[in-house]
């Protein structure tokens, strides 16, 4: 695993990355489109993809919930959610 995937799967708010999918077979017109919205997003196309199934699974209120999580923590304990830039 590269550094930057090891350091990606350990920061994810659901831990680590370690189930796998099967490998599906796609029209090209519907790569290129998630390719594209990806792209738009500034997400690789497998960050994309993943964030969709997540999405999917665990439905949008848990992942925002999951994730506000994430940033509470690392903003800490009494911390008013300003920092540098807000």
């Amino acid at each position: 695993m590269s550094d930057t995937a090891a350091s990606r799967s350990a920061r994810h708010p659901l831990g680590k990355l370690s189930a796998e999918l099967p490998k599906i077979k796609i029209p090209d017109v519907v790569k290129e489109r998630l390719e594209a919205e990806a792209s738009a997003l500034g997400l690789g196309l497998v960050d994309f993809v993943r964030d969709l199934v997540t999405v999917r699974a665990l439905g949008l209120e848990e992942v925002k919930r999951l994730y506000g999580d994430r940033f509470d923590a690392v903003a800490g304990p009494g911390s008013d959610g300003g920092g540098k830039g807000a």
